[in-house]
């Protein structure tokens, strides 16, 4: 099946299913998919309409969906009857996922359509792309660069690393980079509170878990299934956290469910909490779910709340112990570790207010260990002078790629991507021709 066959089909099993309750299987699948997974205007309408009336807990039917959707009865009825009722929901969101990564594969390669064809069941698909991976590994590519020029080269750059790349799913991060997150690798998301780092952190889980089907497990300390709920509801639902706090209770209590249900049925997320978890319990765990089905992410939240089963003489020895093993179920297991950090508040006390490493509790451990250290930073919290709407995201460590700020406008509680010119002049109206434009040129 091509993409094209697999957005119909997915799209005729959302529609068909509006009479029934909705399943554990849907609800991973809508918690998935997004709008840009189609491609038409309409169809988008179609999708979002779904997710509304799923959201409501309201049942639906083939015409109501139309009537919802403004969408005439006839091209509702024509994508319902591609439904497809063998296999799950999930399997064809999954088929569409690798298809989509055949098509970049073949594009890169200009290789004739018949050769793709030719790969029935999702199984052999996959395989090839692991094969020809591994070919590329083996072979050097340098006549095929110099014969297709440094585009191909560079898509082919981009297929060589993908099996130790996690595609952070946002184009400005994944630049600074060289392309997503590394496996294996320690990355640090740190911030002081209420500048936004719960949010960025519930976003990339959101996209690499739930949307991008990479096998992750989170390990919470602090937060309960509820807590996590809450966190990615606005990521789940689609709908701003402002949005979400003024609906009404009952309205509200639906949406936490539903977000709670979708947690509970992503395939590729296990969640595990519990405030007494020790370092080595955490460990264990991972290599337990390793074995059950090979790990490719993990959260963990927050670094300082780790304890030890053993004794030590001081922070710094504690801190150094868990970092080590933290880096031992990043090599071991080859797996991207992202670890939630907390900051001193000592930055309240320079001239800009701006995050750096030292300010990080467990700071000598954190820099010898991690490979990526990003910062959240709400510039509008220390100056009255800026709008507190702007997010900067500091990548102040980067072993594999660029040191650099990205800008998010946070709305309402929820972050959106903005114009990076013109979050810059926002927040450096004086300086930015002389100073701004050459520590941020070419981003």
């Amino acid at each position: 099946m091509n993409v094209a066959e697999l957005r119909q089909m997915i799209l005729g099993c959302l529609a068909v299913n509006g009479e029934s309750p909705i399943t554990g299987n849907e609800l991973a699948a809508l918690a998935a998919l997004s709008e840009d997974d189609f491609d038409s205007i309409q169809d988008r309408k179609i999708f979002n309409t779904v997710l509304s009336l799923r959201h409501a807990n309201e049942h639906y039917s083939l015409n109501s969906l139309a009537t919802s959707a403004k969408a005439s009865f006839e091209y509702v009825a024509t994508i319902a009857s591609f439904a497809c009722h063998e296999g799950s929901l999930m399997e064809l969101v999954r088929q569409l996922r690798v298809q989509t990564r055949v098509n970049k594969l073949t594009k890169a390669l200009m290789q004739a359509p018949g050769q793709i064809e030719s790969l029935v069941t999702l199984k052999e698909k996959e395989e090839f792309i692991d094969q020809f991976v591994e070919k590329l590994n083996k072979e050097s590519h340098a006549s095929i660069r110099t014969a297709n020029g440094a585009a191909l080269g560079e898509a082919l750059d981009s297929l060589l690393n993908e099996k130790n790349l996690i595609d952070s799913h946002d184009s400005l991060l994944n630049h600074l980079l060289k392309g997503g997150f590394r496996k294996p690798g320690i990355n640090i998301l740190a911030g002081q509170s209420g500048t936004g780092k719960t949010t960025i952190g519930a976003r990339i889980l959101h996209r690499v878990a739930m949307k991008s089907f990479y096998n992750s497990a989170f390990f919470s300390l602090e937060m309960t299934l509820t807590d996590i709920a809450h966190m990615l509801m606005a990521e789940i639902t689609g709908k701003s956290r402002a949005t979400i706090n003024s609906l009404p209770v009952a309205e509200k209590r639906t949406l936490i469910e539903y977000a709670q249900n979708a947690l509970k049925n992503a395939n590729t997320l296990r969640v595990v909490e519990n405030k007494a978890m020790t370092i080595e319990f955490i460990e264990a765990k991972c290599r337990s779910l390793h074995c059950d089905s090979p790990l490719d992410v993990v959260f963990m939240d927050f670094f300082t709340a780790m304890q030890s089963n053993k004794k030590f003489n001081g922070e710094t020895e504690k801190y150094n112990y868990i970092m080590s093993k933290i880096g031992s179920i990043a090599s071991d297991l080859n797996v991207s570790v992202m670890l939630l950090a907390q900051l001193n508040r000592t930055n309240q006390q320079s001239k800009d207010f701006r995050p750096t490493m030292h300010q990080l509790k467990g700071t000598s451990a954190i820099e010898n260990f991690a490979d990526l250290i990003l910062f959240a930073h709400r510039p509008g919290q220390f100056k009255d002078s800026i709008d507190d709407k702007w997010l900067e995201l500091i990548v102040a460590k980067n072993r594999y790629g660029e040191l650099g700020s990205i800008f998010y406008e946070s709305i309402g509680g929820t972050i959106y991507d903005t114009a990076q010119d013109r979050a810059k002049r926002a927040l450096f109206p004086d300086d930015y021709e002389e100073e701004i434009h050459e520590v941020y040129k070419g981003y």
